[in-house]
């Protein structure tokens, strides 16, 4: 979730106790922090520039081992992908491969139509032609990109 504050977070995470649930801890993940410059009009009425920080923030409960910090150091990226995946975030990979099992299912209706009525291609009507082509344009380019994702992930 975005979150904005007037300081940047200093660390990649923190671990707080959780008073209501003995033996937990909350650990909040801080990612892509940015600046923001707001000019505003003071009770002066001279602008002046106002600068505060908007970043993701993900947020895990996490049963208490006694040594989290160095828990979660040693372990970070599994940690910050189960905060983001309990918060309903899906990676830029897995929405690519949504899209393409949405369209998957889109191009069927045409193709079953297609199949069952045995028609010739000459028969087929125009639009299912053009629809079924667009699909496929559509799923190559997600395939183009999630192969670009793909290759920038590998050092």
């Amino acid at each position: 979730m975005k979150i904005h504050g007037d300081t940047k977070p200093t660390e990649s995470f923190v671990i707080h106790e959780m008073p209501d649930k003995p033996n937990f801890v909350m650990i909040r993940f801080f990612e892509n922090a940015e600046e923001i410059v707001d000019k505003i009009v003071n009770e002066d009425g001279k602008k002046e520039k106002v600068k505060s920080w908007v970043w993701d923030e993900w947020h895990l409960e996490q049963f208490n081992t006694g040594d989290m910090q160095t828990d979660v150091t040693n372990n970070f990226e599994m940690f910050l992908q189960a905060a983001r995946k309990s918060s309903g975030w899906i990676s830029p990979e897995e929405q690519i491969l949504t899209e393409l099992d949405r369209l998957d299912l889109k191009s069927i209706r045409p193709l079953v139509t297609i199949e069952n009525a045995r028609l010739s291609e000459e028969e087929i009507a125009p639009e299912d032609v053009e629809r079924l082509k667009e699909i496929e344009e559509a799923k190559e380019e997600l395939r183009e990109r999630l192969h670009e994702l793909q290759s920038d992930d590998t050092p």
